[in-house]
């Protein structure tokens, strides 16, 4: 009987330990985050897109093979919204929670060959 009752207090435990990280993690995420692209680009204005649009209020993008190609980072919708950054070897751009969706975007602009490139972006 207690080895019964020591179960039941383990599995009480883990189940309460899962739940109170659930919590926590949620407290400390983002309500949605994607990662996109890891894809080779050429360097002449490709990009990768988010799979969708999303009130993102942050993109950033990096390229993961050698060398430092000119990226832009882009929160864009049809309707007017449109931020970009632009920096060598990555790139991040933010803009506040306005309620719109926007799509994130990473372009390569070095002008050069391929280079792979990825992103994330997510909402608050």
């Amino acid at each position: 009987m207690l080895t019964g009752l020591k179960r039941r207090v383990s599995a009480s435990a883990a189940l309460a330990a899962v739940i109170f990280l659930s919590v926590v993690a949620a407290a400390f995420g983002y309500a949605f985050e994607e990662y996109y692209g890891n894809v080779e680009l050429c360097g002449t204005g490709c990009y990768i897109q988010s799979g969708g649009a999303h009130t993102f209020t942050y993109n950033s993008g990096w390229h993961t093979d050698t060398g430092f190609p000119y990226l832009a980072c882009q929160l864009f919708n049809h309707e007017g919204e449109n931020v970009v950054e632009n920096q060598s070897g990555s790139c991040n751009v933010s803009r506040g929670n306005n309620g719109h969706y926007v799509w994130a975007r990473v372009y390569n602009e070095s002008g050069g060959g391929e280079d792979k490139v990825e992103g994330w972006a997510h909402t608050n």
